[in-house]
């Protein structure tokens, strides 16, 4: 656990090496998460990237069983290649659009704009089991609340595969103290 003065309970510092184009992130070894129908479910994450500017990303599930060779902020649809998320494809900018995919198929929407270094970033998506993955998103300040996640997108692909979860960060350059810091990242979803 760190401390931070808007993560006060703590948070994970994931830091990215002292080298161009480090990594950092979490992803799970197992695959929980489907798109079923009848079968919602629900994540959530908030963070903190220090470099906004300078980075890729990517907060969702995949199909694909995590290859640290792959940039998944960065990865077009295609056969295995199944994901719903928020994306932040390109550096230079903070804005993370939203995708679901299907093979080949891939449909994307607005997300959000992050504006500075540090802003508190809070994510949702959510698989209504009808169809449809809804995205939310939050952002403010250091030290202000970003308060409630409006609806800022609504995809009706499915991805037909069991889908891991996985925040992933790609640092550009060798700044191994432009730090990823994760208040949380949860999920549920209906057995």
């Amino acid at each position: 656990s760190n401390a931070d003065g808007d993560f006060t309970d703590g948070c994970f510092v994931l830091t990215p090496g002292a080298s161009d184009n480090d990594k950092v992130g979490f992803m799970t070894l197992n695959k929980p998460i489907s798109c079923t129908t009848g079968k919602k479910w629900w994540l959530e994450c908030s963070f903190k990237i220090a470099d906004i500017d300078d980075c890729t990303m990517f907060f969702g599930v995949i199909e694909d069983t995590y290859n640290n060779a792959v940039v998944y902020g960065e990865v077009a649809a295609g056969a295995g290649a199944d994901k719903v998320g928020f994306k932040k494809a390109a550096e230079g900018t903070g804005v993370f659009s939203t995708c679901a995919s299907l093979n080949a198929t891939e449909a994307t929407g607005d997300g959000l704009t992050v504006t500075a270094d540090n802003d508190v970033v809070n994510l949702g998506i959510h698989w209504d089991g009808a169809g449809n993955c809804k995205f939310y998103g939050a952002f403010a300040a250091a030290g202000t609340d970003p308060g409630a996640m409006p609806l800022l997108s609504s995809l009706n692909i499915t991805p037909d595969q069991s889908m891991g979860i996985v925040l992933e960060q790609k640092h550009a350059t060798a700044a191994a103290d432009d730090a990823l810091k994760v208040n949380y990242l949860r999920a549920a979803w209906e057995k």
